[in-house]
């Protein structure tokens, strides 16, 4: 598995991505889904951050991929956050 950080919202920012790799493999883009409030908490005491950590920045790019999520389509995978259960509990 590899983790890539960079704005990936777009079919051509992926193919771009892609068309740069040096293997045949095809990545699959997995999204993970914080809402705002939450993601400025967590950049707050991400201290490996750089300009995400700014709130005006992060808010921006929240709302850009609003504006773009639709084009991706639905073979997306995403993962959204979950509030933790109750001890004891099972999903």
């Amino acid at each position: 598995m590899m983790i890539v950080e960079r704005t990936f919202w777009t079919r051509p920012e992926r193919d771009e991505f892609v068309n740069h790799l040096a293997t045949d493999v095809r990545p699959h883009f997995v999204t993970l889904r914080v809402p705002l409030p939450e993601a400025l908490l967590r950049v707050a005491v991400d201290v490996t951050r750089r300009s995400s950590r700014d709130p005006a920045v992060l808010t921006a790019c929240h709302v850009a991929f609003a504006a773009t999520v639709g084009a991706l389509g639905a073979a997306e995978l995403w993962l959204t956050r979950q509030p933790p259960l109750p001890t004891g509990s099972r999903r």
